[in-house]
């Protein structure tokens, strides 16, 4: 008689669905590991944007400083004038190039630029007549200098020194086989 009040229910027909804890402990774990690894995605998407721009930017540096290397030895001469040095121009030898950082006007970083000076002699003096071209080589630059080592001897040198943004320093040194003015 007692059975009528009490069922009892086989093993077999307790295991047929999930109780509320069991349900919410799954999705809790499940919730977990899709939130580990999502932050694992975006800090590899980050990390590969870091990499893509310090990538860019070392490039972009190299390329910088390959060009002042290939402007020091296609020059004939260089013209100095106090801390300022006037390399030929690669495209046109009818000019010659004095770099300098300029602030851009946009964005609140400095880029190096280039102003294009044309230089005649008139009988043993030299005048510089100046147009402003800007041409923009790479941005971070926060220093840029250029000098000219044991001018007038056989192993003249051309030194390119350039302070970046992130304190890096980046060092050319060009043997140069041509003529040094001083203007």
């Amino acid at each position: 008689m007692l059975e009528k009040f009490f069922i009892v229910k086989s093993p077999q027909c307790r295991n047929q669905g999930y109780t509320l804890v069991e349900v919410v402990v799954a999705l809790s774990i499940m919730v977990m590991t899709l939130m580990l690894a999502l932050s694992a995605f975006s800090f590899t998407i980050r990390l590969r944007d870091t990499l893509d721009q310090r990538l860019f930017s070392n490039q972009e540096q190299r390329n910088m400083m390959l060009f002042f290397e290939k402007q020091i030895l296609y020059s004939e001469k260089i013209f100095v004038k106090g801390d300022v040095v006037y390399l030929h121009d690669v495209e046109n030898k009818a000019y010659y190039n004095q770099y300098l950082i300029t602030e851009n006007i946009y964005k609140t970083e400095k880029r190096v630029s280039r102003r294009k000076v044309i230089i005649t002699k008139q009988g043993d003096r030299y005048f510089y007549q100046q147009m402003v071209n800007s041409a923009q080589f790479t941005t971070g630059v926060e220093c840029l200098t250029f000098q000219v080592l044991d001018a007038g001897t056989k192993h003249q040198r051309v030194c390119v020194d350039a302070k970046l943004e992130n304190q890096k320093t980046l060092h050319l040194v060009c043997l140069f086989s041509g003529e040094v003015i001083t203007l």
